[in-house]
């Protein structure tokens, strides 16, 4: 029998150029024949695992893998990396501030994955999310079924609010907010700006675009 690596060949009858293989820690696993004799695979995977445990091990002493980049100063997106703050069993965390002035702790491996293109601080479980997501949305959407009343006549959402979601939640808690109010324009010639909203109540908002709509006024 052929070994390879941590990887000896039990069975050479190939299926999809897959050899039957034993790996040192006892697992029996189909592998590519090529990619064994080439040297690319060298373990049904341990091998990986027990490199990382190695380079987390690291990490948690406080000690710098050998490859180890780190990313302290790079501004990816629309954030830029602060600092390393602490190392733990998996991973190094980073502490990180958006463009909106928001600071957050974030793992090495997110920012490894992650553009940061859109800010999401404080925008991802707020109940003014949908709010703010309608607001543009019949403002930028031509197949919103509203956008003709919005979008269709040149509305617009505060640009620092869809760029920085955060900075609508804070504006909307600040000018009186509460669950159950509408978001209204106090000039309906005019777009979705801080000075230019403020809060109501639904029936009061939907009697207000009756009026300015269909020109329909409630019976005294």
């Amino acid at each position: 029998m052929n070994t390879f690596g941590k990887l000896t060949i039990i069975d050479e009858t190939r299926i999809n150029n897959k050899v039957l293989c034993k790996c040192e820690c006892g697992v029996i696993t189909y592998k590519n024949i090529y990619n064994i004799k080439s040297g690319d695979t060298k373990s049904c995977g341990c091998l990986r695992k027990e490199k990382m445990k190695v380079e987390a091990h690291k990490r948690f002493q406080g000690k710098s893998p050998k490859h180890f980049v780190d990313y302290s100063g790079r501004t990816i997106g629309l954030i830029t990396v602060l600092k390393r703050i602490k190392n733990d069993h998996k991973d190094t965390w980073y502490l990180a501030r958006c463009e909106c002035g928001t600071e957050f702790e974030v793992p090495f491996s997110s920012l490894r994955r992650a553009k940061y293109e859109k800010c999401r601080c404080g925008f991802e479980n707020h109940p003014l999310k949908e709010t703010l997501q309608r607001m543009i949305d019949r403002c930028e959407n031509p197949r919103n079924k509203s956008f003709k009343w919005y979008g269709g006549k040149g509305i617009k959402v505060f640009f620092i609010w869809m760029k920085f979601p955060v900075k609508f939640i804070e504006w909307a808690i600040q000018n009186g907010w509460k669950e159950g109010l509408s978001i209204d324009r106090k000039d309906s010639s005019k777009g979705y700006l801080p000075e230019n909203c403020h809060w109501i109540s639904l029936n009061e908002n939907c009697r207000k675009a009756s009026v300015e709509r269909w020109g329909q006024k409630d019976s005294e």
